[in-house]
């Protein structure tokens, strides 16, 4: 699996995966990795949320089951 994060123009900034990965060096000391950091981090909060969804083993009714 691999990550991308690309600017507005389509460009990659940044990216990794599991051999290794890319710093666009034009963003590699102003606030850009502080925003890819931020976005990475909302992105797992959100998985992490999808991930507690699927774990909950009641979440599907059992419509063959008598309504007694």
């Amino acid at each position: 699996m691999e990550v991308q994060i690309r600017n507005e123009k389509g460009m990659l900034v940044w990216s990794r995966n599991c051999v290794g990965g890319f710093t666009s060096p034009a963003y590699a000391f102003d606030t850009t990795l502080e925003q890819i950091r931020d976005a990475l981090n909302s992105a797992l909060y959100e998985c992490m949320g999808e991930l507690a969804v699927s774990d909950d083993v009641d979440r599907v009714a059992d419509v063959s089951a008598a309504a007694t």
